[in-house]
């Protein structure tokens, strides 16, 4: 037993001093790949163009589009065109912004309609809790389009360049000339803009005027789901093929001075966002409830 004992021992040092060779060599290794990764990084970007550079780092200058109707009819135009009488975006998108749009306007008519001519006494029905929650959730949820719209209006308006997303070298030029660039603007733009607003305006009335708590809630649901229809119509009716050509694609659409306003809207966007809208909640409803209005506003 001792002499194997003594065997084994032996046995295990050189195989033990193996292992420990093998583990530093693997670890040198790893160490030098590391070190050249690192300096492969810093010569392509010494390699980098001075517009390169640039792209890269001011990230805000590359936008996409959002994934409806409206964004869907913008690259259409801009990669295959207008006017074509198959696969232009007219043919192909422009019933589909057609029928949204009709459904949030008919929508937001109706239930103008509907309002009492002046405030009733149901703006003093329902608890103050209530509606703050009410108008707060609604805000919140309409005001999420409000980037959205702004990088549609941007693209249609000094777009000049288009690449690939996450692949800097296949920029392509964005060739649309002035009328194409208004028709753009009032179709694919100024109309969502249009649609945003009714839906806003008339949802804050009815939330106000409901004369019980679940047409409160019910109401700001149904209100909510209409904003939407856009996004609901372009999963519903797109084939999925044509997606992920639509969500590939980022947009150079920088405006001129925009270095200043992207700090001031991201300072607006990390903290100022959420206290805004709180603070809208709070005005209008106390404002509405307001005593010239029959009731204590508190």
């Amino acid at each position: 037993d001792e002499v194997a004992l003594t065997l084994a021992s032996h046995t295990s040092r050189p195989m033990a001093t193996l292992g420990k060779r093998s583990s530093a060599k693997r670890d040198k290794a790893e160490a030098e790949l590391r070190v050249s990764s690192l300096r492969d990084r810093q010569d392509n970007s010494l390699e980098m163009s001075p517009e390169e550079k640039e792209d890269d780092t001011d990230v805000s200058q590359w936008v996409g589009i959002n994934m409806n109707c409206y964004g869907a009819f913008i690259h259409r135009s801009i990669h295959h065109g207008m006017w074509g009488p198959v696969d232009g975006a007219f043919i192909r998108y422009g019933p589909l912004i057609v029928i949204s749009f009709l459904i949030q306007c008919t929508f937001a008519y109706e239930l103008w309609r509907e309002l009492p001519k002046a405030p009733g006494p149901y703006v003093c029905d329902q608890p103050l809790i209530l509606q703050l929650a009410a108008i707060g959730v609604f805000l919140f949820v309409t005001c999420n389009n409000i980037d959205d719209m702004y990088r549609h209006f941007k693209i249609a308006l000094v777009s000049t360049t288009c690449r690939v997303a996450g692949e800097p070298g296949t920029e392509m030029d964005v060739r649309l000339s002035g009328v194409e660039r208004c028709l753009i603007m009032v179709f694919a733009c100024v109309s969502e803009l249009a649609a945003w607003f009714a839906i806003l305006a008339v949802g804050i009335m009815w939330i106000f005027n409901a004369t019980t708590s679940e047409l409160v809630v019910r109401t700001t649901v149904a209100i909510t789901f209409v904003l939407n229809v856009d996004e609901a119509v372009y999963a519903t009716c797109v084939p999925d093929k044509h997606k992920p050509e639509h969500a590939k694609y980022k947009y150079k659409a920088g405006l001129p001075g925009e270095h200043f306003g992207t700090k001031v809207w991201n300072l607006f966007d990390e903290h100022l966002r959420t206290v805004i809208i709180v603070a809208i909640t709070c005005g209008v409803v106390f404002g509405v409830r307001r005593e010239d209005s029959g009731c204590d506003p508190y």
